[in-house]
């Protein structure tokens, strides 16, 4: 979460409150150690007072260091916490102890933006409020009660912070990419080839378009669910065959490099473009005719019926850095296509720009 904050990627109201309740939950944690140190204290026990009233500043510096990210500082809490409760465990506070290590493993999980880490440390916050809850670990059951009902709203916000990203990913996802195909939308795929053919010296690109043959007779005679089936084939043997990696959708386009990575689109109906770094023109070609071979493999079953011998029609076009626009390129690629269409289809045309 912390450094979610820092990235700016939360809404400013969200932000706010997660890191008010976070804070309030390290100082809560603080002044429940000291309720600790002091009894430890006036019992005639000045080392483990000692060790609470470094926990309890621990807890404290946990507070300010959600406002004052920083790697190293983490490092050096996390260090003291472990410190504290080996000699929390030395002392006998094996309750104590527990509950220092479980605040290490949640500030841990909290710069971490993975599924699981969030969900264990769900977990461990409600271990954290369970140790701290039990009898003997803190003798101030008022402050106890207290602290359990911060980390309740502190688990409530962890709840909504992830939901919140989750929905954030699933939008950019519907933003930039076909439901029936999986893969890229034309205009995603147009600002980032554009990208592409930006760059200095690029001259291994290659803009090709594909289109399955004889299309209409199978949504005809086989109906439109076997024609969306066909679709989706041809679209994974692409995103296969020209190695282009949407296994992260939801970050593709931030993270897209326009000097390696590879990309695909649906067009619409069974037509889709690609883009992709080869090479020559050589294997351009050969990585298109295997891909034919691939697709002409492929045999589709549904309700009884069977279709196969699939195939495409492909016209590619390789960018030389001579053109401006990835439009035009488009527009070459796309002519080649139908003409391979006129001449039968099955078949690959590759030209310069």
């Amino acid at each position: 979460m912390r450094a979610a904050i820092r990235k700016g990627e939360f809404l400013p109201i969200y932000k706010y409150l997660l890191s008010i309740l976070t804070t309030i939950s390290a100082l809560a944690g603080a002044f429940l150690a000291a309720s600790s140190g002091l009894p430890a204290y006036l019992a005639g026990q000045p080392l483990k007072a000692g060790i609470f009233a470094v926990l309890c500043l621990l807890e404290g510096l946990s507070a300010y260091l959600l406002w004052r990210p920083g790697k190293r500082a983490l490092a050096v809490l996390n260090g003291g916490l472990l410190a504290a409760a080996l000699l929390l465990f030395w002392q006998g506070e094996g309750l104590a102890a527990g509950s220092a290590l479980a605040l290490l493993a949640i500030n841990y999980l909290l710069k971490r933006e993975e599924t699981w880490a969030w969900t264990l440390a769900l977990v461990l916050n409600l271990v954290f409020a369970a140790l701290t809850m039990l009898p003997h670990q803190f003798m101030s059951f008022p402050a106890a009660y207290f602290f359990h009902i911060v980390q309740r709203e502190r688990i409530a916000s962890f709840l909504l912070f992830n939901k919140y990203k989750e929905n954030q990913r699933e939008l950019r996802v519907q933003a930039n990419f076909d439901h029936l195909s999986g893969v890229m939308l034309r205009s995603t795929f147009m600002d980032l080839s554009q990208k592409a053919i930006e760059q200095p010296e690029c001259t291994d690109l290659f803009i090709g378009l594909v289109d399955i043959d004889y299309f209409k007779q199978i949504n005809d005679n086989y109906g439109h669910r076997m024609g969306d089936l066909a679709i989706q084939r041809l679209s994974q043997c692409l995103e296969k065959e020209l190695k282009v990696d949407y296994r992260d959708r939801a970050d593709f386009v931030e993270k897209f490099d326009p000097a390696k990575d590879n990309v695909l689109a649906r067009l619409g109906g069974d037509e889709f473009v690609f883009a992709c770094h080869c090479p020559s023109e050589a294997a351009c070609l050969e990585k298109m005719r295997d891909l034919q071979a691939a697709f002409a493999k492929e045999k589709i079953a549904l309700d009884g019926q069977r279709l196969s011998q699939l195939r495409f029609s492909c016209g590619v076009i390789h960018y030389l850095n001579n053109l401006p626009n990835v439009d035009q390129l488009y527009q070459r690629a796309d002519q080649l296509m139908y003409e391979v269409k006129k001449q039968g289809g099955g078949n690959v045309l590759l030209a310069r720009s």
